[in-house]
C-alpha cells in the first residue's frame, strides 16, 4: 500500500476518532447515558431497540459507532505492522531477514499497539459508567473520577494514533530539530492532562446544576454548601490560563520548528472559546466546540513533539 493512501486512512482514524468523543459528549451533556438502561452492549437486552426514546437512540448511535470503530482500529492495527515490517529487513548471506526483536521495541510496533490497548480501555470505561449507573443525574465522586479516567484515555489514544500517522511518511531534512527539552515538554503535557481532567469535571458541573446567569454561576462556586462538582469547576479556567502560558512560550521558543505556529495557534484560540463558553453559561453546542478544540489541540502538541523528537 502506497504511503499516502495509507496516511489518509490513520488520518480517517482520527477524525472518527474526534466523532466518537463528541456524540459521547453529547450523549452526557443530553442526560442520555442511561439511554439504554443498565444494558451493555445490547440495549433494553436488544441488538436493536425497538419502539425508544430520542435518549435510547442518542446512546445506541454512540455505542453502534464505537463497535465499528473498534473493527476500523483493529483492521488498521494489523495494518500498520505488515506496512512497518520491512523497514526492519536486512539483507545477510543466509538471505533477507526480519530482526524480530528490534521491531517489538520500536515506536513502530508500540504506537499502533497503544492504539488498539486504549481503543480497549475505552470501551471498558464506557461499559463501566452504564452498568455502574454512573450516568444521568448521578452526582458522585465515583462518577468524576470515571470520566476523567475516560477523558485521559482519549487523549493517550489520540496521541499514539498521531504519533503512528507522523512515523508513515519520513520527515523532510527541514523537520528536523537540533535540541529538545524533554522536561519542559513534559511539563506542558502533564498540565495539559491537568486542564482536561479539570474540563470534564466542569463539563459534568454544568450539565448537572446548569446556572440562569454568569452571576448566580460565581456565587454558587464559592457557597460554601455547594456541591464538590461545583466547587471544583472553578478550578479550569485558572488552570487553562496558566497552561496556556506555559505552552504558547514553549511554541515561541521553538517557533522555527516544524508545526509550533500551529500549536500556538490551537492553544490560545482553545483557550478563548472556552471563555465564550463560560460566560455564555456552556450550551450544549459550544460545549462540544470547545471540546473538539481541545483534542485538536491535543494531537497538534503530539505531532509537536513526535516530529521534534522522532526526527
Amino acid at each position: 500500500m502506497r504511503p499516502e493512501k495509507f496516511k489518509f486512512l490513520w488520518k480517517f482514524l482520527l477524525a472518527y476518532t474526534w466523532f466518537v468523543i463528541l456524540w459521547g459528549a453529547f450523549v452526557r451533556a443530553s442526560g442520555s447515558g442511561d439511554g439504554c438502561g443498565k444494558n451493555w452492549p445490547t440495549c433494553h437486552g436488544q441488538l436493536i431497540p425497538k419502539n425508544s426514546d430520542i435518549q435510547t437512540w442518542i446512546e445506541y448511535i454512540h455505542r453502534s459507532t464505537s463497535g465499528l470503530y473498534g473493527i476500523y482500529v483493529l483492521v488498521l492495527v494489523v495494518l500498520a505492522w505488515r506496512f512497518f515490517t520491512p523497514l526492519f529487513k536486512v539483507k545477510s548471506a543466509q538471505g533477507e531477514q526480519f530482526q524480530a526483536k528490534k521491531f517489538w521495541r520500536s515506536t513502530h510496533f508500540l504506537l499502533p499497539l497503544g492504539v488498539l490497548f486504549f481503543t480497549i480501555t475505552e470501551a471498558l470505561i464506557g461499559a463501566q459508567l452504564v452498568l455502574s449507573g454512573l450516568v444521568g443525574s448521578n452526582e458522585s465522586w465515583a462518577r468524576a473520577l470515571v470520566m476523567v479516567i475516560h477523558l485521559v484515555n482519549t487523549f493517550f489514544l489520540t496521541g499514539c494514533i498521531v504519533g503512528t500517522i507522523s512515523l508513515i511518511l519520513p520527515p523532510r531534512p527541514s523537520e528536523k530539530a537540533a535540541r529538545w527539552n524533554y522536561a519542559f515538554f513534559t511539563l506542558n503535557a502533564l498540565g495539559l492532562f491537568a486542564v482536561a481532567s479539570l474540563g470534564a469535571i466542569a463539563a459534568l458541573g454544568d450539565t448537572l446544576y446548569p446556572s440562569e446567569t454568569l452571576r448566580d454561576g460565581i456565587q454558587k462556586d464559592f457557597a460554601e454548601n455547594a456541591h464538590f462538582l461545583i466547587k471544583l469547576r472553578v478550578w479550569h479556567p485558572i488552570i487553562a490560563v496558566l497552561v496556556t502560558w506555559s505552552v504558547s512560550t514553549m511554541a515561541f521558543q521553538n517557533i522555527e520548528k516544524p508545526y509550533a505556529k500551529h500549536l500556538l495557534f490551537w492553544m490560545c484560540s482553545t483557550l478563548f472559546i472556552g471563555l465564550i463558553n463560560l460566560f455564555l453559561l456552556a450550551p450544549i453546542a459550544l460545549q462540544l466546540t470547545h471540546l473538539l478544540w481541545a483534542q485538536i489541540l491535543w494531537a497538534q502538541f503530539c505531532l509537536f513533539g513526535f516530529k521534534n523528537i522522532h526526527s
